[in-house]
């Protein structure tokens, strides 16, 4: 969200004039990076719990369905806190 915001700031304030804020590889470099290496990333070392331990406790599971690590609240405040931010870095 920041990353497309600030691009979005530039567009405004350019008149939407069709010039682009980043080279084209810094396109290609930010997929790679943050879409595909993080999400590897956390698939191969993100472990809290061992399996063992996992099946034994089925209620380790419970906050994903009960919303209560992410709910609406939650995500608008990500999406605000983004925009300000890609204001400051704008």
């Amino acid at each position: 969200m920041l990353y497309i915001s600030t691009q979005f700031w530039f567009g405004f304030f350019s008149v939407f004039a069709g010039q682009p804020l980043y080279e084209a590889y810094i396109y290609q470099l930010y997929n790679v990076s943050f879409c595909g290496l993080s999400i590897m990333y956390y698939g191969l070392f993100d472990f809290q719990f061992s399996k063992q331990v996992l099946l034994r406790n089925p209620r380790l599971y419970a906050s994903g369905p009960k919303n209560e690590n992410f709910d609406l609240k939650r995500f608008w405040g990500w999406i605000i806190t983004a925009w300000v931010q890609s204001l400051i870095v704008f």
